[in-house]
């Protein structure tokens, strides 16, 4: 939470936090608070000090199976689970591909009347549409409030793919030469011993580059990949 306001110094704080033995299954019992207290403060703002401010929810920042669940719609693999459009994706050698680049774009409008269907989900006992509870928030944009996050589009998805087709798949015929696999593991190897605790894992186990984390890849992208030895492939 931040206070929009030049002169006033803020930082973020907790709210809330949610804790159990599994994630939540209802929706509308996981944010059903949230939502009351929020839809309160935006349409009557908040007193801090002797000043009375708006209140606005900028953005719900979550990951993308976090955002299906909120949003009551279907998961990023489904044929229709673009967040942004309506494009059709298609299986093709075990991923999901989009062959096209213009469809129509996702609005608050089209998804509050649940245009578009099949991106929607539907109660397993009645199997009527899923509406999710934070669009009855004053002035809440379910498209533009929901921002895409790195973890899953960028550091499982594409560099995830990159580093197991450059290092593990043996029938990969793209593969780096030997001498610049071994280069690699070792630039990593001497890398682990200087990460500092700023990063949430310190270990590059090239050896088990399919299983890293979403962090690892990131910092195989954004700090070690400069130093990595130059090769061409194809």
């Amino acid at each position: 939470m931040k206070i929009c306001d030049k002169g006033y110094e803020s930082s973020p704080f907790v709210v809330a936090l949610y804790y159990g033995n599994a994630k939540p299954k209802n929706v509308n019992y996981y944010v059903g608070d949230f939502v009351e207290e929020t839809t309160n403060l935006t349409n009557h703002g908040i007193s801090v000090g002797e000043r009375e401010h708006g209140f606005k929810i900028m953005a719900i920042v979550a990951d993308s199976p976090a955002r299906a669940f909120l949003k009551c719609v279907k998961g990023a693999t489904a044929y229709y689970g673009c967040e942004r459009c309506t494009v059709e994706v298609k299986t093709c050698n075990k991923r999901r591909v989009s062959s096209q680049l213009d469809c129509e774009l996702r609005t608050k409008e089209s998804f509050r009347d649940q245009t578009h269907q099949g991106h929607h989900l539907k109660d397993a006992k009645t199997g009527e549409f899923l509406v999710s509870p934070l669009l009855t928030i004053p002035h809440f944009d379910p498209i533009k409030d929901f921002p895409l996050e790195t973890m899953h589009l960028l550091n499982l998805n594409v560099m995830k793919n990159l580093a197991e087709k450059w290092m593990k798949l043996e029938k990969n015929s793209h593969k780096p030469p030997v001498d610049k696999r071994q280069a690699f593991k070792e630039l990593m190897s001497s890398i682990s011993t200087g990460v500092t605790i700023e990063f949430q894992r310190n270990e590059f186990d090239v050896d088990d580059i399919c299983h890293w984390r979403a962090t690892q890849y990131s910092f195989l992208l954004l700090y070690a990949g400069k130093h990595c030895p130059p090769v061409r492939i194809g």
